[in-house]
C-alpha cells in the first residue's frame, strides 16, 4: 500500500518573498536599492514587506535576478568565493561556437564554468537511455557568508538558467525531452518550483541534473546562428515562467489535476480529487469523459517511469521505495514486478551488464 504524505494545495508557480528580500542586503552592500530596481520592472516596493507566506511569481523573481546581477557585476549575485563578473556567461555561450548537437553544447558549457569557477563541478553523462547535466557544488567555493537555504535556492535558479540555455540553442522541442530534475532542495523549500518543471522532481537529491531522453543529445544545432546573450537566456527564462502561468490560469481539467498532484508526489485518488474541488466519483467520470485511462493506470504508469530512471541512476530498491512513498522495499518490489515483469534488483542488474 502507498504511505504518501500529503501536502496542503497552495501556489506552485511562485516563491516565498523571503527568497526576495534576501536579494536586498547583497545589493544594498553594493550601494544598490532593491527597491529602485521593483519600481523600474513596474513592481510594488511593497513586495518587499510581503509576510513569509506570500508569494512572488517566478517570472517576476528572474527579471529582478538579472537586474541584481548586472548591477552588482557579478553574476552569482554574491554567493561564490570567486565572483562571476558581468560577461562571464556571455563567455561560456561564445564557447559554443562549432557545437552542432546538443551534447557538444552542454559539454562545452560544463567545460567552460568548470574554468570559470576553477574546479570540476559541472558534468555531463549519457547512460541508460539518458542525457544528463550535473551540477556537484559538494565541494563549491561558496563565498563565506553565503547562507546555506539561499545557496539552495538559487541553485534551483541556476537549473532553470541552463534548461532555457538548452531550449534556446537546440530549439523547445528540448523542453519535451526533460524527464526529471534532481535537486538538493527539499519539497517544501523548493515547492514554488514544482509546477515549472512538470515532470517528476527528485527532491533531497545528492546533486542537481536535469535528466533529458538521450535522443536530446543528436539534436541539431544551427551553427551559423550566433550564440545567445545572458540577456536572451534570462527572457527565456521569464518566458517558461509566464507560459506556466498561464497554465495554471486555465480551468483544471482531470487529467491536469491528477498532473499537478503527481508533480508534488501526491498519489492518493481521493486527495487528487480534493485538490481539484471534486469527488473521487467526479473525478473517476471526468477521466472518462476525457477518454482517458483509469486513476489507477495512470499512477502507476508515472511511479514506474520514475522508478525505472531512478534505479537506472543507481539508487538502491529501498531508497527508491521510500523516495516514491511504498510502506516498505517488498510492497515496491511486488508492484514493479507487477509493471516490468522482474524485480527491481534484477533490472538494476540487467543495466549494469549493458
Amino acid at each position: 500500500m502507498l504511505d504518501i504524505h500529503l501536502h496542503a494545495a497552495r501556489p506552485r508557480a511562485a516563491i516565498s518573498a523571503v527568497e526576495l528580500r534576501s536579494l536586498a542586503p547583497v545589493a544594498s552592500a553594493a550601494g544598490i536599492r532593491l527597491e529602485e530596481i521593483l519600481r523600474g520592472l513596474d513592481l510594488a516596493p511593497e513586495l518587499l514587506d510581503e509576510p513569509r507566506g506570500n508569494g512572488i511569481g517566478l517570472a517576476d523573481y528572474f527579471r529582478i535576478l538579472e537586474r541584481v546581477s548586472l548591477a552588482l557585476r557579478d553574476e552569482s549575485c554574491g554567493l561564490t568565493a570567486r565572483p562571476l563578473i558581468v560577461g562571464a556567461t556571455d563567455l561560456v555561450l561564445a564557447s559554443l561556437s562549432g557545437c552542432r548537437d546538443l551534447e557538444a553544447v552542454m559539454r562545452s558549457v560544463a567545460r567552460t564554468y568548470n574554468i570559470l569557477h576553477g574546479g570540476p563541478f559541472n558534468r555531463v553523462e549519457v547512460r541508460f537511455g539518458r542525457l544528463t547535466y550535473v551540477v556537484d557544488d559538494t565541494a563549491f567555493p561558496y563565498a563565506s557568508n553565503a547562507a546555506p537555504e539561499r545557496i539552495l535556492f538559487r541553485l534551483n535558479c541556476v537549473l532553470v538558467f541552463l534548461h532555457a540555455l538548452f531550449t534556446l540553442v537546440a530549439g523547445d522541442a528540448v523542453a519535451n525531452c526533460l524527464r526529471q530534475v534532481h535537486t538538493k532542495i527539499d519539497r517544501d523549500a523548493g515547492r514554488g518550483f514544482s509546477c515549472f518543471w512538470g515532470v517528476p522532481i527528485r527532491w533531497s537529491a545528492p546533486v542537481y541534473a536535469l535528466d533529458y531522453d538521450q535522443d536530446a543529445a543528436y539534436r541539431a544545432v544551427d551553427e551559423t546562428k550566433p550564440p545567445p546573450s545572458s540577456h536572451a537566456i534570462y527572457r527565456r527564462m521569464v518566458e517558461l515562467a509566464e507560459d506556466t502561468l498561464r497554465a495554471e490560469s486555465h480551468s483544471q481539467s482531470a487529467l491536469g489535476a491528477i498532473h499537478a498532484a503527481f508533480i508534488d508526489t501526491e498519489f492518493s485518488q481521493a486527495a487528487v480529487a480534493q485538490r481539484a474541488g471534486m469527488s473521487v466519483a467526479t473525478l473517476r467520470r471526468r477521466l472518462q469523459a476525457e477518454g482517458l485511462p483509469s486513476f489507477r493506470e495512470l499512477r502507476d504508469r508515472v511511479l514506474n517511469e520514475t522508478a525505472r530512471s531512478l534505479l537506472e541512476r543507481r539508487l538502491s530498491p529501498f531508497e527508491v521505495a521510500e523516495q516514491l512513498g511504498f510502506s516498505d522495499l517488498r510492497s515496491f518490489s511486488r508492484a514493479f514486478r507487477r509493471w516490468n515483469g522482474m524485480t527491481p534488483t534484477a533490472f538494476t542488474g540487467k543495466y549494469s551488464r549493458g
